[in-house]
Parts: C-alpha cells; sequence; structure tokens
C-alpha cells in the first residue's frame, strides 16, 4: 500500500492516529468473531495499519528536525522512538501469560485494542506537520497524491544516490522477519518451553540498545557498516549451525546490529532524498 506519497499529501499527525485505529480494528475482529475470515480481514486491517505509520513517522521526525535546523539529530531521535517501542515489547510480551489466564482470549484482545487506540491518543499530541512543496517557479504549492507518487519513483529510478541507500534500506527491512522466528528457533535449539519467553526477551531488549546507540556512530563509512552487519548475519549462521539453546543470544546480538544499522541507513535515505 504505498502510503508514503499520501504521507507529503495530509496531515502525518491524522495518518499516525488512524494507524492504531486501524490496527484496533483488526484485533477487535479477532475477538468478537473468531472465524477464518475474521482472522483474514484483522491481518489485513493490521497490514494498513502498520502501512500508514511506515514511512510517516520518520519523514515527520526528519521534516520537524530540518524545520528547527536540527536534521543531523535524526539518527538520535529516532533511535530513542525505536528503542522506546522495543523496550514496550518486554512488559507486553510477559504480560501475555497472566492476562490468558485471568480472562481467556478475550481479554489479550480486549488490552491489544485498547493499547492501540492508546497510541492513537498519544499521536494526536504530536505537531500536525503537512509539508507544502514549491514549484519550480517558487511558489508554494500542494502536490496531489499522484503527482508525488511519480515524483518518488522517478527520482528512486533516475538518482543512483537514492537508488543505492533505498535498495540498503529495503534489504535491512526484508530480514527483520527474522525476529517473527525467534520463539520457534529458540523451542528448536533445546530451549525448555517455560523458559523460552526469558530466552526471548533478550531480542528487543538488545535491539533497543543498537538503535539507541546508532546517533553515536551515524558517521560510520559504509564498509564499517557492512562489516558489522555481515558480522552479526555470520554469528546468526554459525547459531544456526550449532543448534544450541545459547544460539539464542547470538540472534539477540544480530538483533542490536540490525537495528542500529538499519537507523544509520534510513538516515542516510532521507538525507539523500530530495
Amino acid at each position: 500500500v504505498p502510503t508514503g506519497a499520501l504521507a507529503d499529501r495530509v496531515s502525518r499527525r491524522a495518518m499516525l492516529v488512524a494507524s492504531g485505529v486501524f490496527q484496533a480494528a483488526g484485533f477487535a475482529c479477532w475477538v468478537v468473531h473468531p472465524e477464518v475470515w475474521s482472522f483474514a480481514l484483522g491481518f489485513v486491517l493490521w497490514g494498513v495499519g502498520e502501512s500508514l505509520i511506515s514511512g510517516t513517522l520518520e519523514a515527520l521526525i526528519y521534516d520537524g528536525l530540518d524545520a528547527a535546523g536540527a536534521s543531523g539529530e535524526y539518527a538520535r531521535v529516532r533511535g530513542r522512538v525505536a528503542a522506546m517501542g522495543l523496550v514496550g515489547q518486554v512488559p507486553a510480551g510477559l504480560a501475555a501469560g497472566p492476562l490468558l489466564v485471568w480472562g481467556g482470549y478475550p481479554l489479550v484482545g480486549a488490552v491489544s485494542v485498547a493499547a492501540s487506540l492508546a497510541a492513537s491518543a498519544a499521536a494526536w499530541t504530536l505537531p500536525d506537520l503537512r509539508p507544502r512543496r514549491a514549484r519550480p517557479g517558487g511558489e508554494d504549492h500542494d502536490h496531489g497524491y499522484l503527482e508525488l507518487l511519480r515524483a518518488g519513483v522517478r527520482e528512486a529510478a533516475g538518482s543512483a544516490v537514492v537508488r543505492g541507500a533505498l535498495a540498503a534500506s529495503s534489504l535491512l527491512l526484508s530480514l527483520e522477519a527474522l525476529e517473527e522466528y525467534d520463539v520457534l528457533l529458540a523451542h528448536e535449539w533445546g530451549v525448555p518451553t517455560p523458559w523460552v519467553p526469558l530466552a526471548v526477551v533478550w531480542l528487543p531488549l538488545l535491539g533497543a540498545l543498537g538503535a539507541a546507540l546508532a546517533g553515536r556512530f551515524h558517521h560510520a563509512s559504509g564498509d564499517a557498516l557492512a562489516w558489522a552487519f555481515g558480522g552479526a548475519v555470520a554469528l546468526v549462521a554459525v547459531a544456526g549451525l550449532a543448534r544450541v539453546p545459547a544460539g539464542v543470544l547470538a540472534i539477540a546480538a544480530f538483533y542490536g546490529v540490525f537495528r542500529g544499522v538499519r537507523i544509520i541507513v534510513d538516515m542516510r535515505l532521507q538525507d539523500r532524498i530530495e
């Protein structure tokens, strides 16, 4: 869903608010009608909600800092935001078990809906940045959605520096799915089931650490970032071959490096986009 161009057309704050509402609606579908069709619909609504925030949050932070003459602080601020989100996964994950015991699946779903709506309420307190672009002649002009979308595609295709940063960002994004398999890998590698939640809690914690440190290393060369990321990938590969419980820590270390590198790459992409 190409909502990135939409973020340059309408209120970014409204898009962040709508993101939480869509996700809340998706979770509500699962609780109210736990059928196959409602789970499919819920995932669609969740996906739309994710697409509304993806790119919108980065643009809001970058343009807000740029307007204040502090675009160089993007990696530090974006890193802190990402770290807070990752740390928030820890109490949420630990609360899931007790909530399931106390109120079953409906209580877990209700709390998930409430959390998403609370995120929307928090987003409403952010500055309402509605970017305006200038015509070649100089006067301000609000471009249409399709016009912005075409301009973005042209810049991505025609600029080698933008294209390279975009390819690197997309590659990193594709590897984020590894996080979805941490529980299964921990179980396969011999971590006793009752200990799995505590074993995988290191992922968001080290991910938060990596994101928080991104601002300190935002001047690192591309080669240095590639070596760091390549070493982290090799660590996961060794863990996959060894298949021992301690391998979960290798995934956590990879995730910390991944989060830091991704924020730095995203900063360079934002810098290169005109």
